[in-house]
């Protein structure tokens, strides 16, 4: 199944109505790639995984296999005697023109200890992924895939390293290569939000906390 791409023939600045049209078309797409796609990455999720290197790459492998879209941040470390840690990051579409993320995370301190925990970790509004669009120079949804790819792990551990809480009056600047996308997480949502995102040139507060 291929990410669909569409009319590219833009030069300089990507006007709202393309944008927008390139988030419609990604978002389909994966409501459509859930159908087909879904199934198969959580049963290779639900697989188990061994105590050795060799078998955690393993479950990684049948991990990535399943060639799923809504993958946007995988990372692993890999250990002996059972020792390891996995973080997935997945993207759906939501009923209200964005994206949430959601996140898979499994760790193991030795034999007996491993340890599964999965649930919605932040969202990004369609007025964010249309401004992702412009500021990352994605003509089409395959180069908007790649954005969402490019920013999901610096939210992840921007998150984790600012000790992101709700409702805690924090903006997180993360940046990329095209801007910065700009995370608070409100009171009144259950999980962290992206409402913009900003291009290179406009001023935000450094080093990336505000």
């Amino acid at each position: 199944m291929n990410v669909p791409a569409i009319d590219a023939n833009i030069q300089g600045e990507i006007p709202d109505a393309h944008a927008k049209r390139v988030v419609s078309e990604m978002l389909e797409f994966l409501d459509g790639a859930a159908a087909v796609l879904q199934p198969a990455l959580e049963r290779a999720l639900r697989q188990p995984i061994g105590g050795n290197p060799k078998a955690q790459q393993k479950f990684a492998n049948k991990v990535i296999e399943t060639n799923s879209p809504a993958i946007i941040d995988f990372a692993t470390l890999f250990g002996k005697r059972c020792r390891f840690g996995m973080v997935i990051s997945i993207w759906n579409a939501d009923t209200r023109g964005g994206a949430l993320v959601w996140q898979y995370f499994v760790r193991a301190d030795g034999p007996g200890t491993e340890k599964r925990k999965a649930g919605p970790l932040w969202r990004i509004t369609h007025h964010a992924l249309t401004r992702l669009v412009q500021r990352s120079g994605a003509h089409d949804a395959i180069k908007l895939l790649a954005a969402m790819q490019e920013i999901g792990k610096g939210v992840t551990d921007g998150m984790a390293s600012a000790h992101l809480l709700r409702g805690d009056g924090k903006i997180l600047y993360v940046k990329f290569n095209g801007g910065a996308v700009v995370l608070e997480w409100p009171e009144d949502s259950d999980v962290a939000l992206i409402k913009t995102v900003l291009s290179p040139d406009m001023a935000y507060p450094l080093p990336g906390l505000h």
